[in-house]
């Protein structure tokens, strides 16, 4: 506390400095939530966004995306086209419905289908062939 009493010429101004500053931090904490969560980067965002601010929200922006986790249950997250990739290498890596209608969802890499398949929130591997 004498650290911070130092930086202030009364209590009244360590007061203000608090009051105002925690609501800078939450609302950079929500911002950075905001831009990060699309990426499964909300937690960083929120992180970044609290301690740094505008540079947080630019470092979160410019983070790679977390790798697709499974949604809830188990079943993965459906995260590209109902249609899937129009051609390879075209599309994000992702879940996508299964273009073989075997399955309800295939994983797709980026540049290939892979053996990942799932249905009804159960996971399996099946060769990517029509």
């Amino acid at each position: 506390m004498h650290i911070v009493a130092g930086l202030f010429d009364s209590p009244a101004e360590m007061g203000i400095f608090f009051v105002a500053w925690i609501p800078g931090a939450i609302l950079g904490g929500v911002v950075g939530y905001l831009i990060g969560r699309n990426k499964g980067l909300g937690t960083a965002g929120i992180w970044l966004g609290a301690l740094l601010g505008c540079v947080g929200w630019v470092i979160v922006a410019l983070l790679k995306p977390a790798s697709t986790p499974p949604a809830p249950g188990g079943a993965p997250a459906v995260t590209g086209p109902a249609s899937g990739p129009a051609a390879p290498g075209s599309a994000a890596p992702g879940w996508y419905p299964d273009p073989f209608r075997r399955f309800h969802h295939r994983y797709h890499d980026g540049s290939k289908w892979t053996d990942q398949v799932s249905t009804d929130g159960r996971q399996f591997t099946d060769p990517p062939t029509p």
